[in-house]
This record gives C-alpha cells, structure tokens and sequence, in this order.
C-alpha cells in the first residue's frame, strides 16, 4: 500500500484495483494482501480483492490488523499470516496459549496446544493454513497436513519493519515452487531475518538468503 494523509480512495479505485488484478491474474500464481488500506477504502476491501483473486484462479495470502483483518477473513484467503495480538483480538481464547508460551518458551508442549487450538479454527479463518508470527519466538504453520514450528533466526536487528511482508514473499515463493511447508517456513525465516538486518526499508541482501537458509531449523509439531 502506498498512501499519505493527503491521499483519498474511493469506491471506484478499488474497481480499477480489481480491473487490474483480472488483467495481471493469468500470468501470476498468487496473491498477497497486505497493510493498512488507504482512507476512504471501504473497509472490507480485502474480503472483496481476496473473493475475486480466488474466483481468478490465485492462492492468496491475507497479512493485515483490526478491522481489515476481521472483515478480510470472510475473503476466505488461502493462509492466514498473523501475530498473536492478532490473534487474540480475532477470539480472546489464545490469550491463555500465548501466557503459556510466555512462562514457557522453550516447550513444546505449549506450541502443540496452540497448533491444536489453530487447527480447530482453520475452516473459519483460511482455507489452507495460518502461520502465526511470535517475533523472536519464531514462527508456526498450521495447515490440513500438519504443524510447523521455525525458530527465530540470531542476527543483529536493524529495524523490524519490513520483517512480516519478507516472511509473507518467503512462504509464498516457496509455495508457489512447490514446497510443502517445512520449505516454505524456512523460507519466510530465512527472508525475515534478512529483512531486519538491514536499516529503514531497505529490504533484504539476496546474497545473505542462502547462508541464513542454511541456519533455520524447522520442526514438524504435529
């Protein structure tokens, strides 16, 4: 999203939004949706791109907060990237997984429950998988087939922004090549931690990404 304050959208530029989307579709595989929408953009915008997107034939990802995030998941995205403030706004009931995890961040025991606890809410909430972001406590996939848990990578930390939309690029990449999930969490590791290597938004070095993919160690949970 590229906005400022002085920056007015209407009902109509999501029409061009979506007119554009139809014409990129047959040359693309996915689709990511993500950040805060532009004033004056209806607020379930994401669920109508995510609806269309998927009607054209693409695998979507929706990464977004507050309203836009309860009002896109009726867009029934493919995964559901999202931290667990997120999370918790969307049903306060992981409240108690993420305390759990906080008095205990090296168990495996408080991971499963949260994967079991996602997994029951993965028809509400995407149609394929959540991945759930935990900042220096990693990442988890949940998907029909499983759970998988990646550890943050150590690296020295720049800024953190720009750390979600790498992972995002990462496990879409990966997917879309024909990685299963274990690849794809590697991936959005890999890029994540890239990404916050570097000051302001600078985006991450390409030649870093092979060294870092090297060092992330992914765990099937479930």
């Amino acid at each position: 999203t590229i906005t400022a304050p002085t920056l007015q959208a209407t009902t109509a530029h999501l029409a061009q939004l979506l007119a554009r989307l139809a014409h990129h579709a047959p040359s693309a595989w996915g689709l990511i949706c993500a950040g805060s929408l532009p004033a004056g953009m209806p607020a379930d915008s994401y669920a109508h791109i995510l609806r269309h997107a998927r009607e054209l034939g693409l695998i979507t990802l929706l990464d977004v907060g507050g309203q836009a995030l309860q009002l896109g998941i009726a867009g029934a995205p493919a995964y559901l990237k999202i931290n667990m403030a997120e999370l918790i706004a969307l049903d306060n009931a992981f409240a108690q997984h993420q305390l759990a995890i906080e008095q205990h961040p090296t168990s495996r025991t408080a991971l499963c429950a949260l994967a079991t606890a996602l997994a029951a809410q993965l028809h509400r909430l995407a149609s394929d998988a959540i991945i759930i972001s935990m900042g220096k406590r990693g990442a988890l996939a949940v998907a029909h087939a499983g759970a998988w848990y990646a550890p943050a990578l150590d690296v020295p930390i720049g800024v953190t922004a720009g750390a979600g939309d790498a992972m995002d690029a990462g496990i879409m990449l990966a997917r879309e090549q024909g990685a299963g999930w274990l690849e794809a969490m590697r991936w959005g590791t890999a890029l994540a931690a890239a990404a916050v290597m570097h000051p302001g938004t600078a985006g991450c070095n390409a030649t870093q990404v092979p060294h870092l993919l090297q060092q992330v160690q992914v765990e099937r949970i479930a």
